[in-house]
């Protein structure tokens, strides 16, 4: 019965790593996405061709 439980508990544990890694991945990704297009309005100022350009025009 304690077996039981502690593999439980390591299943448990372990999706809640990988949820975390899910979650630091995406806020990673959507981080990079945006310094990018900001990099890429400032640098090249195209401005009409991204979301954030059509936004502020």
């Amino acid at each position: 019965m304690l077996k039981i439980r502690n593999v439980m508990i390591l299943k448990i544990l372990f999706h809640n790593i990988y949820i975390y890694i899910y979650i630091y991945i995406y806020i990673y990704c959507l981080i990079l996405h945006i310094s990018y297009i900001l990099y890429v309005e400032v640098e090249f100022k195209v401005y009409p061709y991204s979301f954030y350009g059509l936004r502020l025009s």
